[in-house]
């Protein structure tokens, strides 16, 4: 018998806020928070983390901003895929992404593009990744 290695699949879980119950109300902890600062003047434009929900079992990206700033933030597994970006439901200070599911045993990673409210981009801010199968731990 020949065993060739198979590619890890996630399918798009939706839109974390929709749904009765929402996923983003079932037992989720949020890893890898990040501060954001602007390298052009120091402030402060907010934090961004993954979120895990343990009753869904799945993960996505959230972006939370200070006056003057908006982030767009996106998900995708460690192993490849596609990228999910941001919700038609965010808001304007708190935006987050589609929602992978089955992620039990898999590794996402999260990140954010980083604009001023003038539309001017400041940057790409990427958090790591995170699994709860391998214990809870952060994956880089």
């Amino acid at each position: 018998m020949l065993l060739t290695p198979t590619t890890a699949h996630a399918a798009n879980g939706g839109d974390p806020a929709v749904g009765n119950p929402s996923c983003d109300t079932q037992s989720v902890t949020p890893h890898n928070t990040t501060l954001l600062y602007d390298p052009a003047n120091g402030a402060y434009m907010g934090k961004v983390y993954l979120n895990y929900s343990s009753g869904c079992k799945t993960e996505w990206t959230i972006v939370k901003t200070a006056t003057g700033y908006r982030g767009d933030p996106s998900i995708w597994l460690q192993s490849g895929g596609s990228n999910l970006t941001v919700t038609p439901t965010s808001g304007l200070r708190t935006r987050w992404s589609y929602q992978l599911a089955g992620m039990q045993y898999q590794v996402g990673c999260g990140g954010t593009q980083m604009y001023r409210d003038n539309g001017s981009w400041v940057g790409w801010y990427p958090i790591g990744c995170y699994s709860k199968g391998i214990g809870g731990r952060t994956a880089t």
